[in-house]
């Protein structure tokens, strides 16, 4: 059985020199998260990974950084999942799916970069770009880089004059009751 420390919540116990026990609690893993539902980006980093491609490249592929690919790297679902498209890549070698997915990662960046660069030339020469446009461009990104749309509806329905009947009738309950008994 594994030691695991909790990483998020540190506390500072006392001051007392260090023995031979406290190296397995050094030595312990860090709880963290693991992957509990496999998505798309995730396939495409086992993909990438059992390719060949370092982390590095990688995370500049998919758009994370390079520390999120690394925890993901390490996790034991991803880690599975690379094993798998080893296993694919062996059984079928298809140099022009590489080629297809390096061409379409250049045009998607080359476009980002477009993107932003007309941002910029806004910019430098003291324009708005259009608010809707501005206004796309942002939520069509947005959803790409985690802060996708939420809707929350929450319907609370608060009646006060219920709500103190119902307390008023509680007390009265307490007091007929305390009334009942002679000291």
């Amino acid at each position: 059985m594994r030691i695991q420390r909790d990483h998020r919540s540190p506390r500072l116990r006392g001051v007392r020199p260090l023995e031979r026990a406290d190296l397995a609690n050094l030595q312990a893993k860090s709880a963290t998260r693991r992957i509990t539902r496999l998505r798309d980006s995730h396939h495409m980093i086992a993909y990438l990974i059992a390719g060949g491609y370092n982390l590095r490249q990688v995370a500049e592929m998919v758009g994370y950084s390079y520390s999120r690919v690394v925890t993901l790297s390490v996790d034991p679902s991803l880690v599975d999942l690379i094993a798998e498209e080893r296993e694919k890549r062996h059984a079928r070698l298809d140099p022009e799916v590489d080629l297809n997915f390096l061409t379409s990662s250049r045009i998607y960046r080359k476009s980002l970069r477009t993107i932003e660069d007309h941002f910029d030339s806004a910019d430098e020469a003291n324009e708005l770009v259009p608010l809707p446009r501005a206004l796309a461009v942002a939520s069509d990104f947005a959803d790409r880089i985690g802060i996708a749309k939420k809707s929350i509806n929450m319907n609370v329905n608060v009646d006060f004059a219920a709500k103190l009947e119902a307390a008023r009738r509680r007390s009265q309950r307490v007091l007929d009751a305390g009334a009942g008994v002679e000291g």
